[in-house]
């Protein structure tokens, strides 16, 4: 059996499960990858590439077969070369009476006076046992290889991080491997028909979903009900409520006496338990169920406001490359707004005052008119703007002062028969439709990435106008959502009233 330094992102990339790399061994086929996966991996080579290209003489050892890459290995080692790229290490050692062989390539060894350091480069701005565990045990078994060769510990182990920062991690030692190893196999080797509860956050960028999904759906797994963890999940499991249904018939008080683990403590269920009950009920039924008044915003004149960026491990400022917005003034749309500057500038700062002078247009219009976005990110994007380029009118201050998002008003208001309040499912749920087969947050980053890259000016204008399309149907779903909650009654509702469905 080999195991390879890497076989730890199978438990925990790009979420923990411990299911997936039961799937692997059964050889279940994953998805393919989408533009974002082939972006990350892409990124990531290239992001070694430069710091290779900065350490000076090296010597190579990332061509050839394995078995002469291990023995050119061992020789770099005995002379003491000062910095190794991609050595080869294998070594065997006995689980559960059972020879398994670990197979490893770390990106570099670098010689440090009295001993090598291990060294990879990793495109993650935030690596820490607790963020990136499959980092830290992809560490520790390069440093069992390289201890199973030389018989000599390393004398460290480092990340090379997306900010450039050298991150130390200490060496836990053969032994301590040699058991996370036996863990580790034996999960891999249990069934992989025992549970593991899905989740909507947990499942969503997993290649396996399209497998796993399908299941808990046709199971009325209780982990599809909004608002129960994975802890959660599988404590109701221990008391044999394993279905919505089940959890739809369980008292209230009940559940919130319920003891769920979380790591090695326990807490109660506690105040959610009434709500969650309720989404179960409206899950078995089929219909939504409102729980408390829509506080929505009076008028007729609202503004749709919709940003699209690059996350933290594209890019280490965290860039926002498209400020979209739409007026629907007395219900009808005005021109849409998206706020994006000249790639061949410094758009990132141009996009920002693009945006500005924009919306205080709209503004000088309609006065302090709503702006209507889901979750906090608009906010926390704004202020960050603030904080970066400044506000020498005032209009952001404003924009901020304005901002409602509608997401948490949905969420607390109406209990919907779906397994997630993403913008994406619920828009789907009130009948808004839109007109690109392909779309998303992902897809959107990997478009404009590709559209950063490309020395082309017809393909950078043709792949930034599908971005906007995707951007400003966001809105329009926005909008369809919007409108939808305010044809709700005034009053909460115990019946499934689902007006425009």
């Amino acid at each position: 059996m080999n195991v390879t330094a890497g076989s730890w992102y199978e438990v925990y990339g790009p979420t923990k499960c411990e299911k997936r790399p039961r799937l692997i061994s059964v050889g279940v086929v994953p998805a393919e990858k989408d533009l974002y996966q082939e972006l990350l991996e892409t990124l990531g080579r290239q992001y070694e590439a430069a710091y290779l290209a900065g350490v000076g003489l090296f010597t190579n050892l990332k061509t050839g077969g394995d078995a002469t890459r291990l023995q050119e290995t061992r020789k770099a080692i005995r002379r003491r070369d000062a910095v190794l790229y991609q050595p080869h290490f294998t070594a065997s050692v006995q689980v559960d009476g059972q020879a398994v062989d670990v197979v490893g390539d770390p990106d570099f060894l670098v010689w440090d006076g009295d001993g090598y350091l291990i060294r990879d480069v990793k495109i993650a701005r935030r690596v820490t046992q607790r963020d990136k565990p499959q980092i830290w045990h992809q560490l520790q078994a390069y440093g069992f290889l390289l201890e199973a060769l030389t018989g000599e510990p390393p004398k460290g182990l480092q990340i090379y991080n997306g900010l450039g920062e050298l991150i130390d991690f200490p060496y836990m030692g053969k032994e301590a491997f040699i058991q996370d190893l036996t863990m580790f196999l034996r999960s891999k080797a249990q069934s992989p028909d025992l549970y593991e509860p899905v989740g909507w956050t947990k499942c969503g960028q997993c290649p396996y979903k399209s497998h796993c999904w399908p299941e808990a759906i046709a199971a009325h797994d209780v982990a599809l009900v909004y608002g129960v963890s994975q802890e959660a999940a599988r404590s109701l499991r221990d008391r044999q409520v394993e279905t919505i249904e089940q959890l739809a018939a369980m008292d209230t008080a009940d559940l919130s006496e319920m003891k769920v683990r979380s790591g090695s403590t326990e807490r109660r269920f506690g105040k959610p338990a009434a709500k969650t009950i309720q989404m179960a009920k409206v899950l078995a039924a089929g219909k939504p169920v409102q729980l408390a008044p829509l506080a929505l915003p009076a008028g007729e004149n609202f503004v749709m406001f919709d940003l699209e960026g690059l996350p933290p491990q594209i890019d280490e400022t965290d860039k926002i490359y498209l400020w979209g917005f739409q007026p629907f003034i007395g219900g009808k749309p005005r021109k849409y707004v998206g706020a994006v500057a000249d790639l061949d500038t410094d758009w990132d700062k141009e996009s920002w005052f693009l945006f500005l002078r924009e919306i205080r247009n709209v503004f000088e219009a309609y006065g302090d008119i709503p702006l209507v976005h889901w979750h906090h990110y608009e906010k926390t994007h704004v202020q960050k703007y603030i904080e970066r380029y400044g506000d020498p009118d005032g209009i952001a201050s404003r924009v901020l002062r304005n901002l409602f998002d509608l997401l948490p008003v949905c969420r607390d208001s109406i209990a919907l028969p779906l397994y997630s309040y993403s913008l994406k499912e619920v828009e789907k749920y009130v009948g808004f439709k839109r007109s690109q087969k392909e779309y998303g947050g992902s897809w959107s980053i990997a478009k404009f990435i590709e559209a950063v890259e490309t020395h082309d000016k017809k393909m950078r204008a043709e792949t930034l106008d599908l971005i906007l399309i995707y951007n400003e149907e966001d809105l329009g779903a926005t909008w369809a959502v919007f409108n939808w909650l305010r044809a709700y009654p005034a009053v909460p509702s115990h019946t499934g009233t689902t007006p425009g469905v």
